[in-house]
């Protein structure tokens, strides 16, 4: 395994690669995900928006279009466009991410 300073020496793209297949390997392993640490608040806030999806699940945005208007107000490299994103974004009632 290549140590951190090695890793560090990789350029952006390549580390932001190794970033998202990290964090597939633990968003795809229940037993991983599981050991994620979930404040009180972290987790009253995500029972909040559960409980505002289920009372109006038509307010829900396609992740395709909340990803581009993401992207458009940023200034991402048309590279970074394409990848795929293995945990849900739950956004308020108005449309914007929280």
């Amino acid at each position: 395994m290549p140590s951190r300073a090695e890793l560090l020496t990789l350029d952006v793209a390549t580390r932001l690669e190794l970033i998202e297949e990290l964090w597939d390997s633990i968003a795809d392993d229940p037993g991983s995900a599981a050991q994620l640490p979930v404040t009180a608040a972290e987790r009253d806030l995500l029972d909040q928006r559960l409980r505002e999806h289920r009372e109006d699940p038509a307010a829900a945005r396609p992740w395709t279009e909340v990803r581009a208007a993401i992207l458009a107000r940023r200034s991402i490299p048309t590279s970074f466009r394409s990848g795929r994103v293995t945990t849900p974004i739950i956004l308020s009632k108005s449309g914007s991410p929280r």
